[in-house]
């Protein structure tokens, strides 16, 4: 799928490459367009997924790929891009009735600390996550 034709809705649940296509079908309308999708998937700025995914489709595509041409410029547009998301979290959070609003408190699992060790697992995944990844439920099971 190009990403000029992703129209999937943006929000905290959304995958990594829903969010990296909804970028790239963004960046043609500037940061600000950019930014109101970062603030929607809820991701922070340091999200190494994130922009890894787009850095890898940056570079498997070909130059000459429209879909390469857009990552590009998210990823050379990345501080402004986390720059703009920040002002509009920030905007959403001292104004609650205006444009982007959350639905819901962003519901962050208070970390824990086992003492031999951990697991960490999605709901519905059979796969285990990495501690830093979004996926990470709040199971945390000491061995």
């Amino acid at each position: 799928m190009a990403s000029r034709d992703f129209k999937g809705k943006i929000n905290a649940d959304s995958t990594v490459i829903d969010i990296a296509l909804a970028l790239a079908a963004a960046s043609e309308d500037g940061l600000q367009a950019m930014g109101q999708v970062l603030a929607a998937a809820q991701h922070t700025a340091d999200d190494t997924f994130l922009w890894s995914a787009i850095q890898f489709l940056t570079d498997r595509l070909p130059d000459n790929d429209p879909d390469s041409v857009r990552f590009t410029r998210v990823l050379r547009n990345r501080a402004g891009v986390v720059g703009a998301a920040e002002s509009i979290s920030a905007s959403a959070l001292d104004n609650p009735s205006g444009p982007f609003t959350r639905p819901e408190p962003i519901a962050r699992p208070t970390p824990t600390r086992a003492t031999t060790g951990t697991t960490r697992t999605r709901p519905n995944c059979s796969s285990t996550c990495s501690p830093r990844s979004r996926c990470v439920s709040v199971a945390v099971t000491a061995t």
